[in-house]
């Protein structure tokens, strides 16, 4: 016994150990254990390759959620809007929509898209602007299986109806992007 094991308590390694040994023997005694799913044949964790989520490059795959089409509703007096959109998830993977961002105001629909499924939802239940100033849009949703967050931008075109501005149009600006 040294003074090591004294102090700590624990016998000192025999050898020099590398960075990931000492890891995977403190993980072994804190009882973390990675399941053969997890590893490979050679213990190691996968491959990006083996990843449904990257493509064969190693790149992650960013998935696309469109807003197709947006469906003014206003009012007898159109003082008041609704809006709605069509959203549209042209991935390969199950999605959550976290956050749609529209004319200032958010919501969060909460609503699980399976791939190539199109759903309609109220993005804007307020008043009908009088201006232009409000055209960003942003969309917020999830991957379901591994929980990764993307986020997705656009703008609004408007038409002049009397003394207010009715949003009719989106149009993507930015490609999504991991968040």
């Amino acid at each position: 016994m040294g003074i090591f094991s004294d102090l700590f308590g624990v016998e000192e390694p025999e050898k020099e150990e590398t960075y990931e040994q000492r890891m995977a023997r403190e993980a072994a005694r804190a009882g973390i254990v990675h399941s053969a799913e997890q590893e490979g044949e050679s213990g190691l964790a996968k491959s990006p390759k083996d990843d449904p989520f990257f493509d064969e490059s190693g790149q992650k795959i960013i998935p696309e959620v469109r807003c197709e089409q947006l469906d003014p509703h206003l009012s007898g007096h159109e003082a008041w809007l609704e809006l709605w959109a069509t959203v549209h998830n042209t991935s390969q993977f199950k999605i959550r929509l976290r956050e749609f961002n529209v004319l200032g105001q958010p919501t969060r629909p909460g609503r699980y898209l399976e791939p190539g499924e199109k759903y309609e939802l109220r993005v804007y239940h307020g008043l009908t602007p009088k201006d232009e100033s409000k055209r960003d849009v942003v969309i917020r949703y999830e991957i379901v299986d591994n929980g990764d967050y993307f986020e997705s931008r656009g703008d609004l075109d408007f038409r002049q109806e009397g003394e207010y501005c009715v949003p009719y149009r989106y149009k993507e600006t930015h490609p999504a992007r991991d968040i």
